[in-house]
């Protein structure tokens, strides 16, 4: 089962935005937080790491991956080469969008088992899915440049992996 947060269409189970409502001068309102007041995925963290975070930053705190995958071809879209950046030892994964050589910025984040990495939530791999949707509710955030989403791979009520993403709008 797929829970993803996100402004667009999700795979499996969706967590659906509620309706929104007009205000008094016609303009809609602004969705309501989730049951922790959690209002915007835009800054939120997995594992302290965002969306955006550098490589050199990435590489400050985790040292060299211990393995990276690259892809093939430039993404049309963006001009991103896209690579993997793989730490299995703490069951965490980053793709990156850079150059050639793999340097740039953070795309997404997964955490998988043996992560300890948590959201700023508090969600983590092995949370169940009640604490998911109690930390995030039915959150959909998009800022003015890219849209933020979380999604897990749930098991039997449980967390089995986990992702924060951007892409470009």
């Amino acid at each position: 089962m797929l829970i993803r947060l996100s402004r667009y269409v999700a795979l499996g189970l969706l967590l659906t935005l509620p309706a929104c409502t007009s205000d008094d001068n016609g303009d809609a309102a602004t969705p309501p937080a989730s049951p922790t007041g959690i209002t915007s995925l835009v800054d939120e963290t997995l594992g302290g790491f965002a969306p955006g975070t550098a490589t050199g930053e990435l590489r400050r705190q985790l040292g060299t991956p211990a393995k990276t995958k690259i892809a093939e071809e430039e993404e049309a879209a963006t001009g991103c080469v896209y690579t993997e950046w793989l730490y299995p030892d703490r069951g965490l994964s980053f793709g990156i969008c850079g150059d050639e050589h793999g340097e740039g910025s953070v795309r997404w984040i997964t955490a998988s088992a043996p992560a300890t990495a948590k959201t700023s939530g508090g969600i983590g791999v092995g949370s169940s899915e009640a604490a998911m949707r109690a930390a995030y509710g039915d959150v959909q955030m998009l800022d003015e440049d890219a849209w933020i989403s979380i999604h897990a791979e749930v098991e039997a009520g449980v967390v089995r992996t986990l992702t924060l993403s951007e892409m470009p709008e």
